[in-house]
């Protein structure tokens, strides 16, 4: 699941990124039952604070605190993507240790600017997804249970689940969120909607098929190195932010 290697790229405006992948195919909603979608795009960054702000220079749309993950030494804050999507920049806690175990927080003290470092798909039927992966010969670890404390002192749980085998740089994590929490995406500052999500990997082909077993509309592209790029269609209009 650790996509950032290598240099961080300058973060660009643009338009024309949003021919390559229309926004009503990535920006699925949440509908029929065992549906895999794109659920949320982690943007990584040594300083929450900085994040927020830098988030809100390009998009016009300020993201609101939304915790820290216990024995992960890291916080965020959300912005909406629309229904059942959303963007979580990710940030170690001043003064505390990022887990040793915990691939997605690894490079987040390096990087100055919001920086893609992972993704997550969800469904509202996390079983039937594991056995379909094993059935399709993937390795999985999970499903393992998951909370937060959001600032209001309500509680976000959820379920989520990895595959170990093949070990692909740029698959999800995959999450399913408790019936009795609200979505971040229908609790974040909204105005954004999700654009494109690229992804370059030495083994695209491998990468290809599990987003075909998924059935995603994502864009996949050979690669030298594990590579993610995102856009949103925002206030300030079109924005993206590659790992490369």
């Amino acid at each position: 699941m650790r996509l950032v290697l290598g240099s961080v790229s300058c973060v660009l405006a643009v338009t024309f990124l949003f021919t390559m992948s229309p926004a009503v195919s990535i920006a699925q909603e949440v509908s029929a039952e065992g549906l895999v979608i794109v659920d949320h795009i982690i943007l990584g960054i040594s300083d929450l604070q900085k994040g927020i702000e830098q988030l809100e220079e390009l998009t016009g749309v300020r993201a609101v605190i939304g915790g820290e993950h216990p024995g992960r030494g890291t916080m965020n804050a959300l912005i909406s993507l629309g229904s059942g999507h959303y963007v979580e920049v990710l940030a170690p806690v001043p003064g505390g240790e990022i887990s040793e175990f915990d691939d997605l927080a690894g490079d987040l003290e390096s990087f100055s600017e919001l920086t893609p470092v992972g993704w997550a798909a969800s469904t509202d039927d996390m079983d039937g997804l594991a056995e379909k992966l094993v059935a399709e010969g993937y390795e999985i670890e999970g499903p393992v249970p998951g909370s937060r404390v959001k600032p209001d002192g309500s509680v976000l749980e959820w379920r989520t689940l990895a595959i170990t085998s093949p070990l692909l740089a740029g698959a999800p994590f995959f999450i399913e969120w408790s019936e009795s929490s609200v979505h971040p995406s229908e609790s974040s500052p909204k105005g954004c909607e999700l654009g494109l999500l690229r992804l370059e990997d030495p083994e695209a082909m491998a990468l290809r098929d599990l987003v075909s077993v998924l059935g995603l509309p994502i864009r996949v592209d050979d690669g030298a190195s594990p590579a993610m790029e995102v856009a949103f269609n925002c206030p300030n209009g079109a924005v993206s932010f590659s790992s490369k």
